[in-house]
């Protein structure tokens, strides 16, 4: 090969800047990742190298200079060998970071280009060797379609209206997929579940529940969907106590009201749904929206996801230049509506709300979209937007008690509906239609009693 389509310089480059980041939570490594594979480096023993470095990545270990040091085998001396090179490169001519992710682009165009020449020289010794005009003919023009297929691969996923109307009426048109959650109340609600590939937006106010109440959507859409992982960003809570709230949603029991018995039997129900969990305490990334996607689509990689949360909204950070915040946040919610397309998964957004409904009537509360900052954008890219509301907070009359509202002012596969769950101290449980409606006879220790322990 020659130099014009594989640089020894630009590979050594990528792979210093690679253990010059070092770690696995580096936006930079995590975008160049989702790119790079060992066929990139032309140099099989680059090549190698680069796979080393891909499995500390993946098991999220360290993979700086220090780092493989220890991790290559004392008798490779092969790759201690290019590990010595690339410290005396990096310490003589390291120019910086800066041109690190064209650095990784221009090693995949080299890619791309070598196996389109390979293409091409073995269409033309075909080519030369046929002895019949027509079929050479179509060995070239299926070997050059083959050669441009590999740099117009996105532009080729257009479908036309005639290709969509025949596969109507063939039968072959893929249905809409409709997820059902473990959630009776909710599947009736949406006429049998979530629609698939859907941002779902919960809007509420300070201490309502809304976290809560995503964990709890969390688990009825997961627990009905086996052998799938989901992620949770959590930019405000702690790891902890987001795992507590869920072990206690699985025992119906405030986590700290548990006896060991109880902790016991509700973490084993818990672990039947494996969630990921990211908190700013131990990620320091995990509010970046670039990290976000960045993540997910690598988690994807290991195990298809079926949720993934954002708690909340309006602390994700999004570095792009924005004349206006709302058109920062609407760029946020697009992004996360995208994801959710391109992974197949449900994305849950959490949005603060910040105006309006306090003034309100005491009997309408629950959000509007234009009661959260974050309004425009999380209304437009979301399937279904949900204001949550608990009236106890502001009511005295004992009809309230327990009462979880929600409110679905947008769903974009059917009509709005309006039903509510009980809620007692992080837990919920469906309750029958109009089991809060007045007259209202049982004492609230007795209503706590029919909804969350029946057997008593």
């Amino acid at each position: 090969m020659n130099d014009i389509i594989q640089s020894f310089q630009l590979e050594l480059r990528v792979l210093e800047n690679l253990m010059h980041f070092g770690e696995h939570s580096s936006r930079k490594v995590q975008e160049a990742m989702l790119k790079l594979t060992t066929d990139c480096f032309y140099n099989p023993t680059n090549a190698q190298f680069f796979g080393l470095i891909k499995k500390c990545f993946m098991k999220e270990e360290g993979f700086n200079f220090v780092d493989m040091l220890v991790i290559i085998p004392s008798e490779d001396l092969t790759l201690h060998d290019v590990l010595a090179g690339l410290v005396d490169n990096y310490r003589l001519y390291h120019t910086g970071e800066g041109s690190f992710e064209s650095d990784v682009d221009k090693l995949l165009t080299l890619s791309t280009l070598r196996k389109q020449i390979q293409i091409a020289e073995g269409m033309i010794v075909q080519v030369k060797n046929c002895t019949i005009p027509a079929d050479a003919q179509k060995i070239l023009m299926d070997d050059l379609n083959l050669i441009t297929a590999l740099n117009t691969q996105e532009s080729k996923q257009g479908i036309s209206n005639f290709e969509l109307a025949d596969e109507y009426f063939e039968g072959n048109l893929q249905k809409d997929l409709i997820i059902p959650t473990s959630c009776e109340q909710l599947n009736e609600a949406l006429g049998g579940g979530i629609m698939s590939k859907s941002l779902i937006t919960i809007a509420a106010g300070a201490g309502v529940g809304k976290t809560g109440f995503a964990i709890f959507l969390l688990d009825c859409i997961a627990r009905m969907q086996p052998d799938t992982q989901s992620l949770f960003f959590s930019l405000e809570m702690e790891a902890k106590h987001i795992w507590t709230r869920h072990v206690g949603i699985c025992g119906q029991m405030l986590f700290e009201d548990m006896f060991h018995s109880d902790i016991t039997n509700s973490v084993a129900r818990s672990l039947e749904v494996p969630i990921k969990i990211y908190d700013a305490e131990n990620c320091k990334s995990s509010a970046d929206i670039d990290f976000i996607l960045t993540t997910a689509r690598l988690k994807a990689m290991e195990k298809k996801i079926s949720v993934i949360v954002v708690d909340y909204l309006g602390l994700v950070e999004n570095h792009g230049n924005f004349e206006r915040n709302d058109l920062r946040q609407a760029d946020i919610t697009s992004k996360l509506a995208r994801i959710a397309i391109e992974l197949d998964c449900i994305v849950i957004a959490l949005s603060q709300i910040n105006r309006g409904a306090s003034a309100r009537a005491s009997d309408d509360r629950c959000p509007y979209p234009h009661d959260a900052a974050d309004s425009s954008g999380s209304h437009r890219s979301s399937t279904l937007w949900l204001g949550v509301d608990r009236p106890e907070l502001y009511q005295t009359d004992p009809c309230y008690r327990n009462q979880f509202v929600i409110k679905c002012r947008k769903n974009r596969f059917g009509g709005i509906f309006e039903l509510a769950l009980a809620f007692n101290n992080g837990t919920f449980a469906t309750v029958h239609e109009g089991f809060f409606k007045k007259p209202f006879a049982k004492t609230p220790i007795d209503l706590e009693k029919a909804i969350f322990y029946p057997d008593s």
